[in-house]
């Protein structure tokens, strides 16, 4: 499953509203992003701090937006990162060991 299938699935067994599912899901993968940021550029805790907290906004636009989508229209397409993704594991040389 993807990661987001998961998330939500395990947030609905929860107990957790479909609407708040979304915002989690949104928020932590702004996290991750600005997370990686950090580590990979001059970005301190402060600074990391605010950009997250600025982005709340269009989290929230980005969840509201989503009601509106018909599921067997919704879809991804992000085949770099998921193919750097998936040869992560067999670099030599690695950016972020995991």
């Amino acid at each position: 499953l993807h990661y987001a299938v998961a998330f939500g699935y395990t947030l609905g067994a929860i107990g957790v509203d479909a609407d708040s599912a979304v915002k989690a899901f949104l928020h932590q993968s702004v996290l991750n992003v600005v997370s990686a940021a950090q580590r990979l550029l001059p970005l301190g805790q402060i600074h990391a701090a605010q950009i997250a907290w600025d982005l709340k906004p269009r989290i929230e636009a980005a969840a509201r937006r989503t009601k509106d989508i018909d599921w067997r229209e919704a879809g991804s397409f992000s085949h770099l990162p998921e193919l750097a993704s998936m040869r992560h594991c067999a670099l030599p040389s690695r950016l972020f060991i995991s």
